[in-house]
This record gives C-alpha cells, structure tokens and sequence, in this order.
C-alpha cells in the first residue's frame, strides 16, 4: 500500500516538472565596448571627478518639455559634463552622462574636438597655420581609424551614413568620410561613431561616439 502512494507521489512530481515551462530568456544588452574606459552606465559626477581630476564637471537639468514616461508623466532631462578629460585612445575629450530625472542614464558621449585657434597665434605665417590645421587633421583621423577598426572588428561594418548635420543631403549621394557617422544597432545598445563637424551643437571638426540604450532620449 505504502509503495504504490509512493509510486503515486513520484509520478505526480515528475509530472509536474516536466510541464512546467522554462523561465523566458531575458534579451542581454551588449556591453559597451572597452574604448569606454572607466566610463559606464553608473557613471555620475561624483565618479567623473575621481577619475578624471584633470577635468571640470558640472551637472545640468533641461525643460521637461513634451518627453512623458510609459505612465504619462513628464520626464526631466538631465546631463552631466566633463571638459577636458583626458582618454586614450581620444586624448583630451569632454564626456556626457545623458539621463532622465530618477532613472539611470540612458546616453554616453565621448568627444574629442580640435582647437582651432591654437593653429592662428599672433604672428604665425600661412603656411605655419596651413600646417597645424593639416596635423589636427591627420590625428582626428588617425583616432577616428582607429575606433573605427576596433568596432568592425568586433561588431561588423555597421552602416555609414551622412552626418546628421548633413541631413538635407540624400541617400542616393555617396557618403563623405570626413562628414559622416556609423552606427551599430545591437541588442539592448546603438552606437554611433561620427567624424566631421555638427552644427547642431556648433562643435568644431570632432570625433564623437554615443552609446544609447534608451530610445526615447533626445540625442
């Protein structure tokens, strides 16, 4: 008698397992690449100062405007900005922590922009300033060549585009290197790696990659 309850219990329990469905499968975000440094989606102001002493950081909040959450209610943009933060393999870049009030950040931004103006000192000749301006040049690219080969190489060609300073320009134009943006759409992240110049944010000539992992954020 014992020994057919017990049969009974077994066969019940074995029952229940096998129709009891596996936990779904959470989609992983893609981790951000390494040229990130020590910059993640924990940064905030007070890390960026113990990381970067060499640079000054502020935070900033931005109008509500017409940016709502999945409840209806308004969401405050907020940044924090690092100027002249030194990282390789930029060299001296001004960092953004891009979030909305309460929630965790939702874009990175680093960006390493030329200084023109170091190439027009008092008394320098043409050919001297035509000189620093082509070496400006040469090492924005060479930075730019260089994330860009690191980030096929791990996540493919991605797709290159115009600038989006560019935007009135069509996708039937070929796409000018030196004003231009890739981007890779991974799951849980999208990056993007542009060269040139954005009016937008009248930024000088720059090399600037933005990782996003919240559509709805302005950028």
């Amino acid at each position: 008698m014992h020994r057919h309850l017990w049969l009974l219990v077994l066969t019940l329990l074995c029952t229940c397992r096998a129709s009891t469905p596996p936990p779904a499968a959470q989609l992983a975000e893609t981790p951000l690449p390494d040229m990130f440094g020590p910059i993640d989606w924990s940064t905030d102001a007070d890390s960026l100062r113990a990381r970067f002493p060499e640079a000054r950081v502020w935070e900033t909040d931005h109008d509500p405007r017409d940016w709502k959450d999945e409840e209806g209610r308004e969401l405050v943009a907020v940044e924090v900005v690092a100027t002249d933060a030194h990282l390789e393999p930029f060299g001296t870049v001004d960092i953004r922590v891009m979030r909305f009030e309460g929630h965790a950040p939702a874009v990175l931004v680093i960006q390493r922009s030329d200084n023109p103006d170091e190439c027009f000192p008092g008394g320098a000749s043409q050919e001297q300033s035509d000189a620093c301006l082509l070496r400006l040049e040469s090492a924005r690219r060479a930075v730019y060549d260089s994330l860009a080969a690191r980030l096929t190489s791990r996540f493919g060609p991605g797709k290159l585009d115009h600038l989006q300073s560019e935007a009135m320009l069509t996708d039937k134009e070929p796409v000018d290197i030196a004003q231009s943006e890739r981007t890779w759409e991974l799951p849980g992240l999208v990056l993007r790696l542009a060269l040139g110049m954005d009016p937008r944010y009248h930024s000088p000539m720059m090399v600037r990659l933005v990782a996003s992992r919240d559509p709805r954020y302005p950028y």
